[in-house]
């Protein structure tokens, strides 16, 4: 049953996962979860829109630090002041904690936790064919408490010391495969040399399900957030320098921009899929579905 624990003289709440718990961290002041000031009525999951307008419109040939933020011919940016600058970096900076270690807010009269990998799909990740019930005509998800728990034991199957990850059993039209396509978009966007394979029932069905959702996610991010990308096709991205056809002027505005060499790929639905690269994340999406390979003991 969950409950309200005191550890530390700190307190954290206690979700039970099936047979696992996950404990929360501790609980913020009041003024650092979302949502506090509002009548309880109105406490509920909304994506927060209180970005500057340079936020959503920035470029990478945004000249930044400048004397003053200027506006090219075609009413985008063409430079930001130092103030402006400083706010857009300290924008980056909330959502780069927030994407990381997750954020509180007020449901209903009820503090609730949502991982950083949670907040990064319920913020930034835009679905295809979603209907959200609470924000109507939103391209985003709205907090469902079934897939909140998926997000927590996917935090215990990553951080567990006795095992090497986790299976979750769900319920179809439950969207969790659009959960975990945000997964693998906020650790790819974000983490250095990492890569994230997917498999599903056959490679047909992981390109056009698991790794589109992905590819549609990458399309539709705010430019802040995307990284460097050489790559996107059907089956794989690669976030890393795209150096063809890019002129000495343009190389040099990206300064010492440091890029991630990170891959997202949809892999074959074979037995050893997975070998050749140390893999950050293996996500293997139905596998009860998948025929046992012949040339193996399996059960």
């Amino acid at each position: 049953m969950d409950r309200w624990i005191e550890q530390d003289g700190e307190k954290r709440h206690v979700i039970e996962i099936g047979e696992h718990e996950f404990i929360t961290p501790p609980l913020p002041p009041k003024k650092e979860i979302l949502f506090w000031d509002k009548p309880k009525a109105d406490q509920h999951w909304v994506r927060q829109m209180d970005f500057p307008d340079f936020f959503w419109k920035w470029t990478p040939d945004v000249m930044m630090n400048a004397d003053e933020t200027a506006f090219n011919e075609e009413g985008g940016y063409r430079s930001l002041s130092r103030k402006d600058t400083k706010i857009l970096q300290s924008y980056q900076d909330r959502e780069l904690i927030r994407r990381q270690a997750g954020i509180w807010f007020m449901n209903h009269g009820v503090p609730t936790y949502i991982t950083g990998d949670h907040y990064f799909t319920l913020q930034w990740f835009e679905m295809g064919n979603t209907e959200n019930h609470v924000e109507r005509g939103s391209k985003y998800g709205a907090y469902v408490q079934f897939q909140r728990n998926f997000f927590y034991f996917y935090m215990i199957a990553e951080s567990t010391i006795f095992g090497y990850g986790g299976y979750f059993i769900k319920g179809k039209k439950t969207g969790i495969t659009q959960c975990g396509a945000g997964i693998a978009l906020n650790r790819a966007t974000m983490t250095r040399n990492i890569y994230i394979k997917i498999m599903s029932t056959d490679h047909i069905s992981c390109k056009n399900v698991n790794f589109k959702y992905t590819s549609y996610g990458i399309q539709h991010l705010p430019t802040i957030l995307l990284p460097e990308m050489q790559t996107l096709n059907l089956g794989k991205v690669f976030f890393g320098p795209e150096e063809v056809g890019k002129t000495r002027t343009q190389k040099l505005r990206q300064g010492n921009k440091q890029f991630l060499y990170t891959e997202i790929v949809a892999i074959p639905t074979v037995y050893n899929g997975f070998d050749k690269t140390l893999n950050y994340l293996a996500w293997c999406d139905e596998f009860p579905k998948i025929d046992k390979p012949k040339d193996t003991h399996l059960p």
